[in-house]
């Protein structure tokens, strides 16, 4: 649970309120499905009994409950494994509770997981403590001849006392339960329930087996623990970690405290909890000195520096950069002329860059307040409706004595009080999930229905604000609006929902590319290695064919009549291996080359304001992708040399290492980045291409933005060969700078660089030389950088469900 404290934020005080609703009386199922409605009951009553959209199966666990399920499957592990349950309860904690997992390492490697464990394999004879004549012990140096001592299994001994401070130190004051490792030196021996019963006292017993049922729910992905203060329940909810961008788990407790299962933030409906994180911390930084910075500053149009106006003059200088501007029209000031301080240049070009540059600035904020300002006003109606809540019973008290109504009569006032703080909840939350909603045809209706229940929310509010002598009169137009209020609430949310988990919303923020900011450069280069090398291993052989067919001038058995003769002629001459010579370089080498490629185009996206409100920009894209091949490339290029020379017909090079020596030796560390201003040239706009069409085509086939392998798969494939197809002529060139030391033909033995040999090409083979090899290329292009950004998506999708 400590994950979740970060967002443990009192969002909202009003939040609070809603705890206490819900039927006293409801009784709470024992398996999903029961008759415990998860505090929705008012819902189920209005549109029938059928699940709603936004309704999610759970079970709240009492201590004991937990306890139970503990017990059992420790029982059950037992019993499989033939171990003692103090011994399968040690497993179990060491696999986190995934009993299959733990049952199939141990039926494979016994030993080795039960050492791994901290168990060992002797599990003979029954704790107990024992004197020991001659015995000191290595902590406290004592050795009476009365001295109690205590060794467990793995033989570390030690007195009775020492062993009980270090067990009481280790409960008491460093929280731990679990994982309590003998205390010999460097061993990882566990201490288990029995020995521990021996040695400690009865209160730490009882803390001991606190500690270990909170281990159990925080160990389990389907258990949390109910953050409302003091209580004891847990809740057991099926919704996954990575379902959270579609469903938003809301449960209710034993306690009655709603809140939401995914991020234990107090009830969020209908928005999702990455939008609800984003919105809060943005609320957080913004909410404060919005509407000021609004009202009385500008942006420097040169270094966007915020410049407050205290003065009457209309001549600025930025203190940071020292542009000198006219606040009037963000011109520059030395174009004034004799106009200074009577500016009357407001539609001059030289300002209208910076003015475009502030307006659209301004429009953003002044968007963020529209939606900040009615959900902080929603916030503050429920701290006023909670007010008037905690009296209402005074109020129906007084009714009751004025109006000769009986106590059941006038509970229609705590009905009405109840829902309006359950739908005011709802109305805050649908303008954090409105801010970040792209418009649409379905964003009008979603519009309309929060403009119904805010209607209705308002008129009951009213209402239920009215003299206490009104009051028995409006009981019918009170309960009637009561009842409207909760319908439309649940019309709201079940359209909501429904449209959430069908992933037909559109934002205007890219939640599953926009990774967590403590996601880490580390897990995107580790992404990209893992997409590089399945890129390159399992493309490799149709880029071994793309190779030999644009080297100019091969040997006699390079000749290939197409890329069907190329492949038939080396499988029967050459045989199938030849078809992975070289692979070992880019094994070697596009892994950390992919690394910096990808982690590189993450960083510069993000500097370039890809990932945010508008969503991925072409600019921004294209400048990642230039700025990361340039990176990686400079890692590359040794390799890509290496792969070609051993790729090609006729090569004497058996390994990479061999190859390297042998192209060292023969023309110095030049040819290993001879084509490198070539490989840019080819690289930088084919990268540049590759990823403006990859992030367009994706935003058009996903634009939920969510992890989709198939949209990956498409775009990426798409994407490579589209820009595979632009990019041949220079790749044709590269390939004869990397493989010309091989060549035969000595004016391309002798070529320079990127010039000369496009030039050689053009004298010898005319404008077609510069296709050779365009259909392999675009074949192996399209498969393998399909392969590519589907390994990172999924790499990234993997890292995303972790956090």
């Amino acid at each position: 649970m400590d994950s979740d404290d970060d967002f443990m934020t009192d969002a909202s005080s009003a939040d609070d309120f809603l705890d206490t609703q819900g039927s006293e009386d409801e009784s709470l199922g024992e398996e999903f499905g029961d008759e415990f409605d998860g505090g929705f009951s008012q819902d189920k009553d209005l549109l029938g009994n059928t699940k709603k959209p936004y309704e999610v199966d759970f079970r709240v666990l009492s201590p004991e409950d937990i306890d139970r399920e503990q017990s059992q499957q420790v029982n059950e592990v037992s019993q499989i494994l033939g171990l003692p349950p103090e011994s399968s309860s040690i497993l179990l904690r060491f696999g986190r509770w995934n009993r299959e997992k733990l049952i199939e390492s141990y039926m494979d490697h016994p030993e080795e997981t039960l050492e791994e464990a901290g168990l060992g394999t002797n599990f003979d004879g029954t704790p107990k403590t024992e004197v020991v004549p001659g015995f000191m012990c290595d902590i406290c140096c004592e050795d009476g001849d009365d001295l109690e001592t205590y060794a467990m299994r793995c033989g570390h001994r030690f007195c009775v006392g020492c062993y009980r401070h270090y067990l009481a130190q280790k409960i008491r004051e460093e929280g731990e339960a679990a994982r309590i490792e003998c205390p010999g030196d460097g061993c990882h021996m566990i201490v288990d329930s029995k020995s521990l019963s021996l040695l400690v006292t009865d209160d730490l017993k009882e803390r001991y087996q606190t500690l270990l049922m909170r281990t159990y729910v925080d160990d389990k992905e389907n258990l949390k623990w109910c953050p409302a203060p003091n209580c004891e329940y847990a809740i057991d909810c099926p919704v996954k970690q990575r379902d959270l961008n579609r469903i938003v788990p809301t449960v209710q407790c034993a306690c009655k405290h709603f809140f939401c299962f995914g991020c234990t933030l107090n009830d969020h409906l209908p928005s999702p909890c990455t939008l609800v994180k984003m919105w809060l911390k943005k609320c957080e930084d913004d909410s404060e000195t919005a509407n000021w910075i609004s009202a009385n500053t500008k942006e420097c149009p040169k270094c966007h520096s915020t410049i407050e106006k205290n003065g009457g003059c209309n001549h600025m200088t930025c203190r940071k950069c020292k542009h000198e501007f006219c606040w009037m029209c963000m011109g520059l000031w030395s174009e004034h002329g004799t106009s200074w301080y009577n500016c009357n240049r407001y539609e001059e070009k030289s300002g209208s860059e910076a003015r475009s540059a502030q307006a659209k600035s301004r429009a953003s904020l002044e968007r963020y307040l529209h939606y900040y300002n009615r959900y902080a006003n929603h916030e503050q109606s429920a701290k006023l409706d909670k007010d008037l809540y905690l009296k209402t019973e005074k109020k129906m008290t007084s009714l009751q004595s004025q109006s000769g109504l009986s106590w059941i009569e006038v509970q229609f006032l705590d009905t009405a009080s109840q829902a309006l703080q359950q739908c005011r909840q709802t109305l805050k939350w649908t303008y954090a999930f409105a801010y970040y909603l792209a418009r649409n045809n379905l964003t009008e209706i979603f519009e309309d229905n929060q403009k119904d229940l805010e209607l209705a929310v308002e008129s009951l509010s009213e209402m239920f604000e009215k003299p206490v002598p009104e009051l028995a009169n409006l009981k019918v137009d009170i309960l009637d609006k009561t009842a409207y209020c909760n319908k439309r609430r649940v019309i709201l949310l079940s359209d909501t929902a429904q449209k959430l988990k069908q992933g037909v919303w559109s934002f205007n923020v890219e939640w599953y590319e926009a990774l967590p900011s403590n996601y880490g450069l580390g897990r995107n280069m580790l992404a990209g290695a893992f997409a590089g090398i399945m890129e390159h291993a399992v493309m490799y052989p149709v880029d071994l064919l793309k190779t030999r067919m644009q080297v100019i001038h091969p040997t006699t058995g390079g000749l290939y009549t197409g890329l069907t003769n190329a492949v038939s002629t080396i499988y029967r001459i050459e045989g199938w291996r030849t078809l992975w010579k070289g692979v070992s370089s880019v094994i070697v080498g596009a892994g950390p080359a992919h690394a910096v490629y990808f982690g590189t185009y993450e960083v510069v996206k993000e500097m370039a304001g890809g990932n945010v409100d508008d969503g991925h920009h072409p600019l921004a894209a294209a400048a990642s992708g230039a700025a990361a091949t340039i990176a990686s490339d400079a890692l590359m290029n040794p390799f890509d040399v290496i792969k070609q020379r051993m790729q090609v017909h006729g090569s004497v090079h058996k390994s990479l290492l061999e190859c390297a020596r042998s192209v060292y030796r023969a023309e110095g560390l030049h040819a290993f980045y001879v084509s490198y201003p070539t490989t840019l040239c080819m690289t930088v706009p084919f990268t540049a291409t590759q990823f403006v069409a990859y992030e367009s085509i994706s935003k058009v086939m996903n634009p939920s933005q969510e992890y989709d392998p198939f949209t990956h798969c498409i775009a990426g494939g798409l994407a490579g060969a589209f820009a595979a197809g632009l990019t041949t002529p220079l790749d044709v060139v590269k390939t004869l700078l990397q493989t010309r030391g091989l060549a035969q033909n000595e004016e391309i033995r002798s070529a320079k660089g990127l010039f000369n040999a496009a030039a050689i090409i053009k004298r010898q083979f005319g404008w077609r030389g510069f296709l050779r090899g365009a259909r392999p290329r675009i074949i192996s292009t399209m498969p393998s950088t399909a392969i590519c950004w589907t390994s990172y998506e999924m790499a990234k999708a993997y890292f995303k469900r972790q956090e």
